[in-house]
């Protein structure tokens, strides 16, 4: 099992169990448009991230670090999610105010969660690996661009560990 396999199996888990089964706001639809998330293996944010170039909501898997020795293979794993938000709040009349409401970081917590509650009931994902906690989530506050949210949910993924082979009569090692 490498690395790769265990994260397109995550993918594959995420948009089976989660995505399918969630509808988020569409960005700039109005009246608002609900669709699934777009998920995606890649990892973001990086500092020059601008949400403009791509499709929100989104899900996206991506590999932190990870540790690889005879006993152990070990996946630290950061799911990135983004939501929209543009509405504003309403006065007693109906009429919009001039303050974002919380729609869309209401939308981000509970996808986070939504993930969070998947993956422990599953346990193992797809056959890849195991899920270990604990869980560690949040939302990105430096590099948000209103009307957009953005978190993440990290854990580590437990999956087989490489067998190194450390003698070989084949090889010559170039003797």
């Amino acid at each position: 099992m490498t690395a790769l396999d265990a994260l397109k199996a995550l993918k594959k888990f995420i948009s089976d169990y989660v995505a399918s089964k969630t509808l988020l706001q569409q960005e700039d639809s109005e009246p608002p448009v609900y669709v699934n998330p777009y998920v995606e293996m890649i990892y973001l944010p990086h500092k020059n991230f601008s949400p403009q170039d791509f499709q929100v909501p989104f899900i996206l898997v991506g590999l932190d670090d990870a540790i690889d020795d005879t006993l152990q293979h070990e996946l630290n794993i950061r799911i990135t999610f983004a939501t929209y938000g543009g509405g504003q709040y309403t006065d007693e009349n109906g009429l919009k105010v001039n303050m974002p409401d919380s729609k869309g970081y209401i939308d981000l917590i509970n996808i986070i969660e939504r993930t969070k509650l998947e993956l422990i009931t599953a346990g193992i994902i797809n056959g890849a690996g195991a899920v270990l906690k604990p869980f560690r989530y949040g939302v990105y506050d430096t590099e948000m661009v209103y009307p957009y949210w953005y978190g993440y949910l990290s854990f580590t993924l437990d999956i087989p560990a490489t067998e190194y082979i450390t003698e070989r009569e084949d090889i010559n090692y170039g003797l």
